[in-house]
């Protein structure tokens, strides 16, 4: 989060206010549109009422650095991602919480006694997510040379720490995942792909052009897994819950993978056309 803040510029939110129907779209997306898609997979795939809670949670936490990362790679507005990335990171610790309760209450059975303080982890996430963002933009704007001398090194070691994160997760629970992959894994592919092609689908419904329509494709499909898991281990302390945002994560590379890989492609054929042209 720390990181994100040290990228943003107030043109970057000027230049997209002014234009705030992709802005109110992404959003909206993001926080309502892909919690639905992901609660229409839980009821398709019908998994065990903890994975499911699982899935949910990392539906209700929108895209971080990877996503940042992917859309650039994937030739995408970059300035949008981040600022869509900030805006639904401020609003997050206010609606995780409370979607995640009502998972808790809709998927563990009305049986089952749930203790989920929700204004404590309002508080909690506001500590992790908001202070970092606007530590990075006071760095960024008091201190510059500072800034760009820690925009590469915060986004490698942001990248390094969610991957020892997923490592040291696999590895505790490598027996959970073993019994629950095979339900899982289709599950998680299919609403990476699905969320993806909405994404893509909104973009080009709107006229947002190439690159924020491919922005949206990896903004709405790319979830941030390492906030889902502070919530899967950190508030709730629960393995076989932290299975669904462990996997998600895992997986929903793959199609982000091919959608870089399909960029790539495409930019080689543009290039060869031309130069065949001239």
């Amino acid at each position: 989060m720390f990181g994100l803040g040290l990228n943003l510029k107030a043109k970057d939110f000027s230049s997209l206010f002014q234009v705030p129907r992709i802005l109110v779209a992404g959003v909206l997306a993001q926080l309502l549109l892909l919690p639905l898609l992901a609660l229409l997979m839980v009821l398709v795939f019908s998994p065990p009422a903890e994975v499911a809670v699982g899935i949910m949670i990392v539906s209700f936490a929108p895209g971080g650095a990877t996503s940042n990362l992917i859309t650039h790679f994937a030739d995408g507005d970059t300035a949008f991602s981040i600022v869509l990335t900030t805006l639904t990171s401020l609003i997050t610790p206010f609606t995780m919480p409370i979607l995640t309760l009502i998972s808790l209450s809709m998927l563990m059975g009305e049986g089952q006694q749930i203790d989920f303080p929700v204004l404590t982890v309002m508080m909690r996430l506001l500590v992790i997510t908001l202070l970092p963002v606007l530590l990075g933009i006071l760095v960024n704007y008091r201190l510059p040379v500072l800034c760009s001398y820690l925009k590469p090194l915060m986004k490698r070691l942001s990248i390094l720490l969610f991957f020892g994160v997923v490592v040291l997760l696999t590895y505790n629970s490598w027996g959970q995942i073993q019994q629950h992959i095979g339900q899982l894994a289709p599950l998680c592919l299919a609403l990476a792909i699905t969320a993806m092609g909405v994404g893509y689908g909104i973009g080009r419904g709107l006229k947002t052009g190439p690159a924020r329509a491919i922005t949206l494709t990896v903004e709405i499909g790319i979830q941030n897994a390492g906030t889902a898991l502070l919530m899967t281990v950190g508030v709730l302390n629960s393995p076989l819950i932290s299975i669904g945002p462990l996997v998600y994560g895992i997986l929903m590379q793959i199609p982000a993978l091919g959608l870089v890989l399909w960029v790539l492609l495409a930019r080689r054929k543009r290039t060869v056309f031309l130069s065949s042209g001239s």
